[in-house]
Parts: C-alpha cells; structure tokens; sequence
C-alpha cells in the first residue's frame, strides 16, 4: 500500500522481491530479452501509476503484477506481429513482376538464337526456380541439385559419413 502513497522505497523494495519474477513472465510471452526488458520497465511504470487501483480483497499484489505483465507481454507481441505483417504486406505491393519481363526478354534471345539468358534477366528473379521457368533452361555455371541429392540419401540413410560417402565417388 505505500506504493500507492508514491514511496520511492517501498517501490524499490518491491522492484526487487518481483523484478525476477517479472522478467521471467514476460520473457516466456515475448522471447527476446531486449523486447522483455522493454516490456518490464512499461509494466513497473504502470504499477507505480496504477497502484491505487490495486484492491487486496480480489487478490495479492503478486498476482496482480503478474496479470499486468502478461497482458503488457502479449500486447507487444500482437503489436510486433502486427507491424511485421503490414511491412511484408507493403513489401509484397512494392515488389515488380520479374517474371513477365524475363519471358518476354528470353523469348526475343531465342528469336535472335542466343541460347543464355543475360546476366540482368537473371539477376532480377527473385527466385532460382524463376530462371528455368522464364528462359526455358538453368541459367549458366548452376548444376541440377539432383547430384547432391544423390550424396545426401546414401549419407542420411545409409549410417556414412558425408566425408566417406564423397570419397566413393557418390558426391559432385
């Protein structure tokens, strides 16, 4: 109750009997320490505001707190989700078709019998699966996966080792 009356001491004595126990409920909401330390501070601001508000016959202090801090930790959460998919969101309407202009660029190098797609045509993709798509081919100096592929099952399932498994020739 002296927090309520606006004692620095008794806030400081009761900052550190919860303050443990306060980083460790946000920290298991929120997941990162920087965000918890965070969320920590705006929850001991709000007790140190809304003290008075604290009514004993509904429950402790202890119990209290922590209802703030669970609900302060999952406000940030929803706020950073929130904010994460309204940039992707915007990044996704931002973003050009590249494929459109890497078909219509490798269908004039056919015409004109060139078999390579250019270097701009395939450094604008914004995926490796978009090169064969678009020009008909794999762009120039990739291989197919299919021979790492084939290392990687013997390695996994047969119990070698991948040094032993490249050393019998299995490995590109």
């Amino acid at each position: 109750m002296r927090v309520a009356d606006g004692d620095p001491r008794a806030f400081d004595q009761l900052h550190d009997a919860i303050g443990a126990a306060l980083f460790l409920i946000v920290l298991r909401v929120v997941r990162d320490r920087g965000h918890t330390q965070d969320v920590v501070q705006e929850v001991l601001l709000e007790i140190w505001r809304k003290a008075h508000h604290f009514q004993p016959a509904r429950g402790t202090a202890r119990v209290w707190i922590a209802i703030i801090a669970r609900r302060r930790a999952i406000d940030r959460v929803r706020t950073g989700r929130a904010v994460h998919e309204r940039d992707l969101r915007a990044a996704l309407l931002e973003r050009p078709a590249p494929v459109d202009h890497i078909s219509e660029h490798s269908a004039s190098l056919r015409s004109s019998g060139s078999a390579a797609p250019c270097f701009a045509c395939a450094w604008s993709c914004t995926t490796t699966a978009e090169v064969p798509a678009a020009t008909g081919e794999a762009p120039e100096g990739r291989r197919s996966p299919e021979p790492a592929r084939a290392a990687v099952v013997p390695s996994r399932l047969g119990g070698t080792s991948a040094r032993d498994t490249a050393h019998a020739g299995q490995a590109p």
